[in-house]
Formats: C-alpha cells, sequence, structure tokens
C-alpha cells in the first residue's frame, strides 16, 4: 500500500513528468459551468464530432470498456482544438496548462479562464455533463493536459 503524501503517491501521467501533487493535497474544485447539465436526446450532432474522431491529434483514448473511456488530452501553447463534442459526463483532471478559450460552433466564447474570478488554477478537477460542440483554445505558455474519464453508463 502506498503512504498518503509520500513521493510514489505523487501523480504521474504516462509521457509527462510527475506533477507536484501529493494525495494528499486538496484540488481546487471548479465552479459549475453555466450550461444545460442533461444531454439533449437525440444527441443532434454527429458521431463524427466525438473528441477523439474530431479532434484525434488532440484526444488519445487511454483506456475504453462498456461502462468508462480515459481519454488524454494535449493541446499545445496557442493551438486550437477541430470543432468536437463530449457526450458522457465526465471527470476531468487538468494536470498542466494555465489558460484556456472554450468557444461554441458559433465562434461565441463559452469559457475564458483568463477572466474567471477566482483565477483558474492548476491542477485542478472538473465535472461537466457534456460538452456540446465546441473547440478549445490554449492561450498559454504550456501544453495544456487534461486527462478525462468519460461515464458510458448512467445507470
Amino acid at each position: 500500500m502506498v503512504a498518503r503524501g509520500s513521493p510514489a503517491a505523487r501523480v504521474a501521467t504516462p509521457g509527462h513528468a510527475r506533477s507536484s501533487l501529493s494525495v494528499d493535497d486538496p484540488l481546487p474544485v471548479a465552479q459549475e459551468d453555466k450550461m444545460s447539465t442533461t444531454a439533449p436526446e437525440p444527441w443532434p450532432w454527429p458521431e463524427a464530432l466525438d473528441g477523439p474522431q474530431a479532434a484525434a491529434d488532440n484526444h488519445r483514448v487511454l483506456f475504453e470498456n462498456d461502462r468508462v473511456r480515459v481519454l488524454e488530452t494535449v493541446i499545445g501553447p496557442g493551438e486550437t482544438t477541430p470543432l468536437h463534442t463530449h457526450r458522457c459526463p465526465t471527470v476531468s483532471h487538468v494536470v498542466s496548462g494555465s489558460s484556456i478559450i472554450r468557444r461554441d460552433e458559433h465562434g461565441a466564447v463559452l469559457l475564458d479562464t483568463s477572466k474567471v474570478d477566482p483565477p483558474f488554477v492548476m491542477p485542478r478537477v472538473l465535472w461537466s455533463d457534456f460538452l456540446p460542440a465546441h473547440t478549445l483554445e490554449n492561450t498559454g505558455p504550456d501544453d495544456l493536459v487534461v486527462i478525462g474519464v468519460e461515464l458510458k453508463d448512467r445507470a
């Protein structure tokens, strides 16, 4: 068993340096986005807009079964993802990065983390019920790295 707070208990992401976050450190919890919490049925966007398919250069499936899908999302400094969706409720651990702008399919700004109060602090854990068609622009100087666990099974 790994002791809480021990170096072995520190968070590591495959292919990335270990973070300075230990299991004992509290993660800032995001305030809820001002968006609907229930995904529309039927889903109005084509399957071709699913994150790993539509933004394949930024999304990598680390694990998938009939209940969950674990994604690693990496967006380089100054890079903007193609338009994509996330249909399932998701718990996301933002491992690194500093600021992003999320826009809807029409280009309207949904979230600009440089303008939120309190400031967007990394690392951070976020919850979202679903994300309709959007792009993400990394406006910070470092890679934005997110590990997301999409919950497929709503039962």
